[in-house]
């Protein structure tokens, strides 16, 4: 009987991380937009993979210093694909924050379903 409850905690663990997994690819594999409503895209040329661009032609007056349009290799933003940029880089220092405050939780996630990690240096 204990076998058998170690055994359904183990599988609601198990669940509830395939769940969370789930959402996270979910949110993922959605489109970014930024906030005008279009679509953007990581820069295609070196030394501009780091930008983000929705490819529109919007003028020279409203892209100075570009041909008028926001990237779609390189080149200035737009200035919604701006915004966008700086919530991303925003984003993404709070999650490596999070990760340094809590350094090792996907090793107790595993423990505590008792599983044991495959990589090394983790």
């Amino acid at each position: 009987r204990r076998w058998q409850q170690q055994q359904q905690q183990e599988e609601d663990l198990l669940q509830a991380a395939l769940g969370a997994a789930r959402v996270v690819l979910t949110t993922w594999q959605r489109a970014l937009c930024n906030d005008e409503g279009f679509e953007v895209k990581l820069g295609g040329r070196a030394g501009w993979e780091h930008l983000y661009y929705c490819g529109r032609s919007l003028g020279k007056d409203a892209i100075p210093g570009s041909d008028g349009q926001c990237g779609p290799e390189d080149g200035p933003q737009c200035e919604s694909c701006k915004r966008f940029q700086a919530h991303e880089e925003e984003h993404d220092e709070e999650n490596e924050e999070d990760a340094a405050a809590s350094p090792g939780a996907s090793e107790a996630l595993l423990q505590e379903i008792d599983l044991q990690p495959t990589w090394e240096d983790t």
